[in-house]
């Protein structure tokens, strides 16, 4: 049976329960918010994928490469055996990728047409801009490609390939370009 003792005290309890859930809530969303901030503050994001395991080109898809200075003869001749693999990806119809998709995209590969370019991973996209849909990440227009009719956008050589490869082996898993880009309106 409850006395007024035992409800005051359930009551006590329940407040400083409530009080001190609403503490929690608060600290840890602050501290959520403010990571947000600086990420958004630096224009850095990280990929939910690493762009060097992605594809066949994955692992040259670095974007600094020109800092490091020109590849090795082993690169070179890793990369040659890698575009004798990716050619036959992007010359034949499969899945959601068809023979429209290739006239579209004309008839070099990507490896070649755009030489293995890679944007930052971990530049920040803002409102309205598309985003890769492989590393979910910013992308700069350059590396435009089409995949069952539809144009979609990507940050690497590499996130294209394999984009590419996961539409051909099983094509209803292919999202809409739609769902690739960050909400909100434009920034100006």
């Amino acid at each position: 049976m409850l006395t007024k003792s035992k409800v005051g005290l359930l009551f006590g309890a329940a407040i400083v329960g409530a009080v001190g859930v609403g503490f929690w809530d608060h600290t840890v969303q602050s501290a959520v918010q403010k990571l947000a901030d600086q990420n958004i503050a630096n224009q850095k994001q990280e990929p939910a994928v690493d762009p060097h395991i992605l594809g066949i080109h994955g692992k040259w898809s670095d974007p600094r490469i020109d800092e490091e200075g020109p590849r090795s003869a082993k690169d070179l001749a890793e990369i040659a055996k890698a575009d004798e693999i990716a050619r036959p990806i992007f010359e034949t119809p499969g899945g959601a990728y068809t023979a429209q998709d290739i006239a579209m995209n004309g008839t070099r590969p990507p490896f070649e047409r755009f030489n293995r370019f890679a944007f930052n991973p971990k530049m920040k996209a803002f409102p309205a801009q598309p985003l890769d849909p492989i590393t979910l990440t910013k992308t700069g227009g350059a590396l435009d490609w089409y995949v069952g009719g539809k144009l979609y956008h990507f940050s690497s050589v590499a996130s294209l390939e394999e984009f590419v490869i996961r539409a051909k082996k099983d094509p209803k898993s292919v999202p809409p370009p739609e769902l690739f880009v960050v909400p909100g309106k434009p920034v100006d």
